[in-house]
């Protein structure tokens, strides 16, 4: 009877132990997955930065063919957008192949009961859906609006190159009109 009322005992703390264990694994988590997002958001900002600059061109394009600064911002958002989307499914493919590959591989007692389709959670896949674009659009946000601010003519890198390309061209065709104007007086 002492050895039942010890095994007993014993079994209470070891699930007492794996709880603790447990929260302190989802504690964990948590935190990971914050630091995570935050990292995440600022590397999604600087992207749009770099695709920002990287089309100042065609930013004052669209100026010059009449686009409004609303229609550049959207054009900005839209494509990060479509971007989160993809982002969004392909991570969720994963994140589920991933886990189910892990609970095979750490062989935890519901790998046998939980198939690929008992990992999917319905409120798993409208908050990746829902939180993936959205803080996608939050850190696009205020690059976009930079670049559908941002006057073309005063931009370094669409002023400084047309212009030396346009003195080298400027000083060629002073040299073929003079040229072309020395052989006609001959």
């Amino acid at each position: 009877m002492a050895v039942g009322v010890a095994a007993k005992t014993s079994l209470e703390k070891e699930k007492a132990s794996r709880q603790a264990l447990r929260q302190e694994r989802e504690r964990l988590t948590a935190y990971l997955v914050l630091i995570v997002l935050v990292a995440s958001l600022v590397w999604i900002a600087f992207l749009v930065i770099g695709n920002v600059k990287d089309r100042r061109k065609e930013i004052g394009i669209l100026c010059a063919l009449g686009y409004r600064s609303g229609s550049i911002l959207a054009l900005f958002l839209l494509r990060s957008l479509g971007i989160a989307i993809a982002g969004s499914i392909l991570g969720l493919t994963l994140g589920l192949l991933s886990g189910k590959v892990a609970a095979i591989y750490l062989e935890e007692e519901v790998h046998e009961a939980v198939g690929i389709l008992g990992l999917i959670d319905p409120t798993l896949i409208v908050l990746v859906f829902l939180t993936g674009p959205v803080m996608t659009i939050l850190a696009s946000w205020i690059p976009a609006v930079i670049a559908s601010k941002k006057d073309p003519a005063k931009s370094p890198s669409i002023t400084s190159t047309p212009i030396h390309c346009l003195r080298q061209n400027d000083q060629d065709f002073a040299q073929k009109k003079s040229v072309s104007s020395f052989s006609s007086s001959i």
